[in-house]
């Protein structure tokens, strides 16, 4: 009896690091995910999560590293499982918490029901309508570097 293994090596990033709700377009993008010959192709399935507390977003990597935090956030289908191992243009909703952070979320699947998880955070910054637009997306740079 063989055992099938999940998806593995890859890696998952969301771009640019901040941003400002509604008006940034993010993109989500999976790499170098590799599996058994017979368990391709694989397929990638996207969400995001608001993130309530920094400490929350600090979790990043796969499902062992953020099990207990992403329990507090509901996670929102961007793109349904496919073979595109990216999407692009996404709006996200503002973040939670000081931090302003929103949680990417790639599940990556084979053939056979193996699953992987992946998650990145980004800043996403309520809209400012002065001149310290730019300031707001600076400071969630900043917030998100120091996570």
């Amino acid at each position: 009896m063989l055992c099938n293994s999940p998806p593995s090596s890859g890696a998952f990033a969301l771009a640019p690091r901040a941003g400002v709700v509604l008006e940034t377009a993010f993109s989500f993008a999976c790499a170098g995910w590799v599996d058994d010959a017979a368990d391709l192709p694989l397929r990638y399935a996207l969400y995001y999560a608001v993130v309530a507390d920094a400490s929350a977003a600090s979790a990043g990597g796969d499902a062992d590293d953020d099990a207990v935090s992403s329990a507090e956030a509901v996670e929102y289908l961007l793109s349904p499982a496919s073979l595109s191992p990216r999407y692009d243009d996404a709006l996200l909703p503002r973040g939670g918490g000081n931090a302003s952070a929103v949680r990417g979320v790639a599940y990556v699947l084979d053939q056979l029901g193996g699953e992987a998880r992946a998650t990145d955070v980004v800043v996403v910054a309520p809209a400012s309508f002065g001149a310290g637009a730019a300031s707001v997306t600076a400071a969630g740079a900043d917030a998100v570097a120091s996570l």
